[in-house]
């Protein structure tokens, strides 16, 4: 990016450089495991690539070249395998090891393992073997990081500003299938519905592909010729990101006198060094010293030496797994496809003519003790080093399950009793428990009747809150008119989000100051630093605990000591004061927006 766009993006360049995608890419190319045909088709793409691009040197490049006053080298099968890695790394890059880390510093390991469970109140997982539906967090292991000293606060200061490069705010996408059973024609359907925001040029592009017997229909990216989300005459395949943990990060112990070694299980090791060259534009070249330990690129230095492991590092496949599924014919193929996925590790929904269905949880995963990871961790020891990796037979599978549906919304992938630690940073189950109803209650389902499921906007989660806040207000009684109408709109609403109506923007106004005066408070007292705006955790949730955490203790736990606010002395609050300030807040916000009319608090005048 910094030959396009100059030294303002040389950070971006850094880090795609110590994460080593083209390294990697063009090693696996150049190894003699390649097959001959993924081989072949892949040149042959480039060479169509390079042959439109002759045309543009001759005739002129498209005007956003000119402005760029960039022209692009010719393609080459490897950057489709190196694009495929990026998208690995932009669907499982985080930094979220850092942000828990700050978390757990400041709130100490039991009450950051109570606001962020790893087991959550109310989830449904995707693969339900053993099933049990939980009614309250449990909790996992952790280690304080008072022994590290300041090389944590480095580590932290070292990813100012890249945050944006790994994942960043979710969108949620949504994947299932139903059986012949629940169809008018007998037959599977297969649906699925990935949300990776919009693009300019688009990411995806839909086609249909037929050649030398092949007949696919989809969506795909245009640097290779694959479906990555579609279907053949045979089987259909539909995938959400399954957002397993699949990066940690390892406050290493440098040697005191010689800056080329670092300590592991006792004895001292050279860190592997790699020079890159980094063009930038208008300026001379910048060299780039990356340094590797044996669990990764060397990060930060400053008061610690910091590594990144990720399971993107080395050799995948990710490429030839799209190939397999392309060609494959039934289900056996169709998981053999499935099992060379590396990253991003994926929840893959599928249906076939033979009337199977399945789900299953794809991707390298490593693996580690219950909880491991969630922090930075010791280096130096070796004690919190992967074993390896689950095994793929291991992985959560569901295949024509007794339910006659299986689906996905980037939730929990297996039950409680799973044996192994595959994350903890899944969406809100709202999706999942709305899916789950629709599906478990659906029959004689069309490809048409299926539509308004994939557009359904009910809100689950107004659903589960708004009874227990309008009980509140109902005791606490409405001050006004203005007020009156509020609760009266609420308590008449379907929990449909509808543009053309008020509730909506109401409920998430008073949501939003719900939740703020039940967690704002807290950050602060606990000295927990603001960055990016927010207190905490989390990009997709303003940074505050899981969301099924405060539908638990407001549901269940009134009297939970969270709601208790750290800003005010000698006075001790409840849910419900929190549930009523908040009102409040919404109610004068609304009125000043609004005129105290409340048609102007339709959705779709509000958001536009």
């Amino acid at each position: 990016m910094s030959e396009v766009f100059g030294r303002d993006r040389l950070k971006h360049d850094i880090l795609m450089r110590r994460l080593g995608l083209r390294r990697t890419s063009a090693k696996w190319w150049e190894s003699g495991r390649v097959p001959k045909q993924f081989r072949a088709e892949l040149q042959a793409y480039a060479d169509g690539v390079n042959a439109r691009m002759v045309r543009f040197r001759k005739n002129g490049w498209p005007n956003i070249f000119n402005e760029l006053g960039y022209q692009p080298e010719p393609w080459s099968p490897v950057d489709s395998i190196v694009f495929t890695k990026y998208m690995g790394w932009d669907q499982s890059g985080t930094d979220a090891d850092l942000w828990f880390g700050m978390v757990v510093d400041k709130l100490g390991v039991r009450a950051a393992e109570e606001l962020w469970p790893l087991d959550r109140p109310y989830e449904i997982p995707t693969v339900r073997q053993q099933y049990d539906r939980k009614t309250s967090p449990s909790t996992g292991s952790m280690h304080p990081l008072s022994e590290y000293g300041g090389a944590f606060a480095a580590a932290m200061k070292s990813f100012d500003g890249i945050e944006w490069l790994g994942r960043g705010a979710a969108f949620g996408s949504n994947n299932w299938a139903v059986d012949g059973t629940k169809t008018r024609s007998g037959k599977p359907i297969l649906c699925s519905d990935p949300h990776l925001g919009f693009d300019l040029p688009s990411l995806w592009y839909v086609w249909h592909l037929s050649v030398q017997g092949r007949n696919i229909a989809g969506a795909g990216f245009p640097t290779a010729p694959y479906i990555v989300i579609g279907h053949n005459d045979r089987l259909g395949w539909g995938i959400t990101n399954m957002q397993a943990d699949v990066m940690d990060y390892f406050i290493e112990q440098p040697h005191p006198d010689n800056p080329r070694l670092y300590r592991h299980r006792g004895e001292w090791k050279a860190f592997r060094r790699i020079e890159e060259t980094i063009v930038i534009k208008s300026e001379d070249n910048h060299v780039e010293l990356i340094d590797y330990t044996i669990h990764g690129p060397v990060i930060n230095r400053e008061g610690g030496f910091v590594s990144a492991q990720w399971t993107g590092l080395g050799e995948t496949r990710d490429g030839l797994a799209i190939w397999m599924m392309n060609q494959a014919s039934n289900l056996t193929e169709a998981l053999a496809g499935f099992d060379q996925i590396v990253i991003p590790t994926l929840s893959m929904a599928y249906a076939d003519v033979d009337g199977n269905i399945a789900i299953h949880a794809c991707g390298a995963i490593p693996l580690r003790m219950r909880g491991q990871g969630r922090i930075p961790m010791d280096g130096a020891s070796g004690e919190f080093d992967w074993r390896g990796f689950i095994p793929r037979q291991a992985l959560p599978l569901a295949v024509n399950p007794q339910e006659h549906y299986v689906g996905s919304a980037n939730g929990r992938p297996a039950s409680i009793g799973y044996p192994h630690y595959l994350g903890w940073m899944w969406d809100s189950s709202y999706r999942t428990r709305r899916m789950h109803e629709l599906l478990a209650k659906c029959d004689d389902m069309t490809v048409e009747k299926m539509i308004p499921m994939q557009n359904d906007a009910h809100d689950k989660a107004a659903e589960r809150f708004l009874p227990t806040l309008l009980a509140v207000m109902e005791a606490a009684k409405p001050k006004g008119d203005f007020e009156t109408k509020l609760l009266d709109t609420l308590t008449r609403w379907n929990y449909r989000a509808k543009g053309d109506t008020a509730a909506p923007l109401i409920w998430l106004r008073w949501f939003h100051h719900y939740r703020a005066s039940v967690w704002d408070d807290e950050w602060p007292a606990r000295g927990l630093a603001k960055r990016g705006g927010s207190w905490g955790y989390t990009s997709n949730n303003r940074r505050q605990p899981m969301l099924e955490v405060l539908e638990y203790i407001t549901r269940e736990h009134p009297e939970s000591e969270w709601f208790d606010d750290q800003s005010t002395e000698n006075q001790h609050e409840t849910r419900d004061d929190m549930i009523v300030h908040a009102f409040r807040k919404t109610a004068t916000e609304l009125k000043q927006r609004s005129g105290g009319r409340l048609e102007a608090l339709a959705w779709s005048k509000n958001n536009q």
